[in-house]
């Protein structure tokens, strides 16, 4: 059996406000668990999957980025600033980026 596969739940009603659940599904013990807002989830995937590219890659510009991930240029362009600003990443004058702790242990 393969590894769980996210899902979601959109819960709306005249007496509760709209949202979006993201759940899990246990094989073993077949439940679902709610892991947390579905639109949360998806940012922290995309966000994951830059952080998981440069920890493999070292250092890349936007461009490679956007390559590898099949994503557009300017939506990584503005994730990758606001991950520096978030101290999560650093940027050199030639505009690549690399993990903030890969350069601290350069």
């Amino acid at each position: 059996m393969g590894s769980p596969q996210p899902s979601a739940l959109k819960a709306y009603g005249r007496d509760i406000e709209e949202e979006a659940l993201a759940l899990t599904f246990n094989a073993t013990t077949c439940t679902w668990t709610v892991t947390g807002n579905a639109a949360e989830r998806q940012v922290s995937k995309k966000r994951q999957a830059v952080l998981d590219l440069l920890e493999q890659n070292g250092t890349m510009t936007p461009t490679e980025i956007a390559r590898e991930l099949e994503k557009p240029r300017e939506a990584i362009k503005k994730m990758l600033q606001r991950l520096k600003k978030e101290g999560l990443l650093a940027s050199d004058q030639q505009g690549r980026y690399t993990l903030q702790n890969q350069k601290d242990n350069a």
